[in-house]
């Protein structure tokens, strides 16, 4: 997604806001025909919700990018500098086999064939230079070839750090909007579901079988996490965000996965619906912004949203693009 995307994403997710907002403060006269259901305040919640993550979900994959990006061209420069060294030392060595012999000839090679003094030997010495220079200068050509594709590389990815340092800067700014959404939604909820401060009594009793496998360690792990609060861009231990849930989960079992729904789509095999076994992954809606871990008996264990807890829900509660198993 780009930036302007994430911007629009942004003013989307404050008119929602500004939406539910309206239909809780509407004026006492009109109040008969527009006080709000709560079905229907679930539904601009909802919608809320859905912009919000969006945003919340590419500043995590954008992070996750220029840190992939700046650790790329750390490896380049490693990789450069032997390259550089290994041919200053060739050009080095030919210097070196030229210098001693020209001092083994006295005022150099051109005065000692003329004085006919150790021609012979000069002529050897002079040979065995021009052998060793030619050697040498294919061994520097190659390693220039592969220096230069490597200063290429360098070069492309630099571009490519700018780039995302600059939606990094611009994603800082929209972190306070995001921050601010966050807590007004908060707020939003709080006021029209007091009664969902706690919600233990509401959890769902399912308990998971776990596989004698990675997706198994995982589960065990976001099962173990129940009840605790969803926090935007945490990834443990105490709150999680979605995808946060599922890295943590994973790290557990010693994968490692990206800070990103999106990212993780990209990582994982995909798999069909009729393959899922608990541990898999459930990955929702268009833009992939939305992750949760499989529980079984179409069940899955999620981070749901700011002001909720991780909790089990039934799987088909929202749009799924696909489903992916960490291998």
């Amino acid at each position: 997604m780009g930036t302007h995307r994430t911007r629009g994403a942004a003013v989307r997710a404050a008119a929602a806001f500004a939406a539910v907002a309206t239909l809780l403060t509407v004026p006492g006269p009109v109040r008969a025909y527009a006080d709000p259901t709560p079905a229907e305040l679930d539904a601009q919640v909802a919608t809320a919700w859905d912009e919000l993550e969006s945003v919340v979900e590419h500043y995590d994959t954008t992070r996750e990018n220029l840190a992939a990006t700046r650790a790329r061209v750390a490896a380049t420069d490693a990789q450069l500098a032997p390259l550089n060294q290994q041919i200053d030392d060739l050009q080095r060595k030919v210097g070196t086999i030229a210098a001693g012999i020209y001092k083994s000839s006295g005022e150099g090679p051109a005065t000692a064939l003329l004085s006919g003094e150790s021609a012979g030997s000069l002529l050897n010495q002079l040979a065995l230079l021009d052998h060793v220079a030619r050697d040498q200068d294919q061994a520097i050509q190659a390693l220039r070839v592969v220096t230069d594709r490597y200063e290429t590389q360098r070069r492309a990815l630099k571009n490519l750090e700018r780039q995302q340092s600059t939606q990094d800067r611009e994603l800082t700014v929209t972190k306070a909007v995001i921050e601010s959404n966050l807590a007004e939604l908060q707020a939003l909820r709080t006021k029209v579901y007091a009664a969902r401060a706690s919600r233990s009594g509401l959890r769902d009793p399912y308990v998971p079988v776990f596989p004698n496998d990675a997706g198994g360690t995982a589960l065990r792990y976001a099962y173990q996490q129940l009840g605790k609060w969803y926090e935007w861009a945490a990834a443990g231990p105490n709150t999680f965000d979605c995808s946060g849930l599922v890295l943590a989960a994973f790290r557990q079992a010693g994968r490692t996965l990206p800070h990103s729904a999106a990212l993780q789509w990209k990582q994982v095999r995909h798999i069909t619906r009729d393959d899922l076994r608990p541990g898999d992954l459930v990955f929702y809606y268009s833009d992939i912004h939305h992750v949760a871990m499989y529980a079984g008996d179409g069940r899955i264990i999620e981070a749901p949203q700011t002001g909720q807890q991780i909790s089990i829900h039934q799987m088909d509660h929202a749009p799924i693009v696909g489903y992916g198993r960490v291998v």
